[in-house]
């Protein structure tokens, strides 16, 4: 007989779809308090899936047998499909690894350093529209800014006026995606255009399109090396059949990188301003920081390493909110972790957010702490406890990037205003495809 995990059973078979669909924070949580770090859970039929929660299982799935686990056919990522394609985020294989490679020189020191500047001026641009006692949403506020930079340092292209057209679609379709990834029949009906939330997924992923498509529509009419990512990905060639990338090729890498490169930035700042407002010591900290390095000097890439105490408010952040608070995987072959046997052909779904919370390895979890961060009381964590990018070969491929970004848009925004969540706000978590705060978090802010 195999060695199997610790076994839920939902009650009625759609039972944990629907848990997950109305509270996938909480119903990950409570499997994991009644059954332990590995879960089975059988939904129907043939359907197996598992749920880890353990370092030593993210470091297995990830890094050491990360080649048996792969992203399709993941539900999440099957209906996923319409919105990004087969970009970096979703594809296998060796087209994910040449896609890679492609795009892998875009996030090199060299040209990081380039990006820094844009990222300064573009904050400082948004700063420069703040008045005294102004109030509105700092999430989308950072939206708008981290949208505005990774147009101009990753294709040279303002995506400003756009903005809320792709806000908006993103929103719609991130709720759609969830709904079909929590439905029993969602890889079925995200192939079928009249089921309701499958139009609404088209209907939003149609308006992005079309900014995507005027992008690669005007770089084609200016076909000559301008040095960014797109450029890159439209001068590549197949080494073996000399082909370059057709538009929807392009479309599709285009589309990952304006949706990861700037929601997940804009979440982890978000949430970083709501902490540092609800923690006036730790805010003190960032800006004595701030004040001994630079005082009022625009901050540079060069002054990242010295920035240390800045660095471990937003690991933190990431531990308590990380945006992507959930990975899937596919398992194709069986295999055995911690002595368990795990069927191929089964879904796999790791929590990051469980992980950073994992008592075993984070006291006192619930708690705001960045000298969880220090040098010396990092030296002894298992080095998988924290992966707000991921590990092994599917790493996120702008983990330096989003850093860096974070870092120089919240001492710019810091040098100049100190902002103030409203009274008695408590925040609801909305976990779609990253892990937001519903309907954003209201600020106001004043000059320092």
């Amino acid at each position: 007989m195999p060695n199997q995990p610790p076994t839920a059973i939902a009650e009625k078979p759609a039972g944990f779809l629907r848990a997950f669909r109305d509270d996938t924070i909480g119903t990950f949580g409570e499997i994991q308090r009644k059954y332990g770090d590995i879960v089975r859970m059988r939904f129907f039929g043939p359907l197996h899936s598992y749920v880890f929660y353990h370092p030593d299982h993210f470091k297995h799935i990830l890094v050491d047998n990360n080649k048996n686990y792969s992203k399709m056919p993941a539900p999440s990522f099957v209906v996923m499909q319409p919105l990004v394609g087969k970009g970096l985020l979703t594809s296998d294989g060796d087209f994910w690894l040449r896609q890679r490679r492609l795009a892998q020189p875009a996030f090199h020191r060299k040209r990081l350093a380039d990006f820094g500047r844009i990222m300064t001026s573009a904050t400082t641009n948004m700063l420069d529209s703040w008045q005294p006692n102004q109030s509105f949403d700092i999430q989308a506020a950072m939206n708008l800014l981290t949208l505005e930079i990774v147009g101009k340092t990753l294709f040279g292209i303002d995506l400003v006026q756009d903005g809320g057209k792709i806000y908006d679609a993103v929103d719609l379709a991130g709720e759609s995606i969830v709904k079909l990834s929590t439905n029993p029949l969602g890889m079925l009906a995200v192939r079928v255009p009249f089921v309701p939330t499958t139009r609404k997924l088209n209907e939003a992923v149609s308006v992005i399109d079309q900014v995507i498509d005027r992008i690669i529509a005007e770089r084609r009419a200016d076909p000559t090396d301008h040095g960014d990512l797109l450029s890159m990905f439209m001068l590549a060639e197949d080494e073996e059949t000399g082909e370059r990338m057709n538009d929807r090729q392009l479309r599709d890498e285009v589309q990952t990188m304006v949706l990861a490169g700037h929601e997940t930035t804009a979440l982890l700042l978000t949430w970083a301003f709501y902490l540092l407002a609800q923690h006036p010591d730790e805010y003190k900290c960032v800006l004595a920081e701030i004040d001994a390095e630079l005082g009022s000097r625009t901050v540079t890439l060069d002054d990242l390493p010295n920035l240390t105490y800045i660095d471990q408010v937003l690991n933190e952040t990431m531990r308590l909110y990380p945006p992507a608070y959930t990975m899937a995987r596919y398992c194709n072959e069986p295999d055995v972790i911690a002595g368990y046997d795990i069927a191929g052909k089964s879904v796999i779904s790791l929590s990051t957010y469980h992980l950073h919370r994992h008592p075993d390895f984070w006291p006192n979890a619930e708690q705001f702490d960045p000298e969880r961060f220090s040098a010396e009381n990092s030296k002894s964590r298992h080095r998988f406890a924290f992966l707000p990018f991921g590990a092994g070969p599917r790493q996120c491929i702008g983990n330096r990037f989003a850093m860096m970004e974070a870092v120089l848009i919240l001492v710019t925004v810091l040098q100049r205003f100190k902002l103030q969540v409203a009274a008695g706000y408590v925040p609801e978590l909305e976990p779609q495809i990253t892990l937001r705060p519903k309907n954003g978090i209201p600020v106001s802010v004043t000059p320092r």
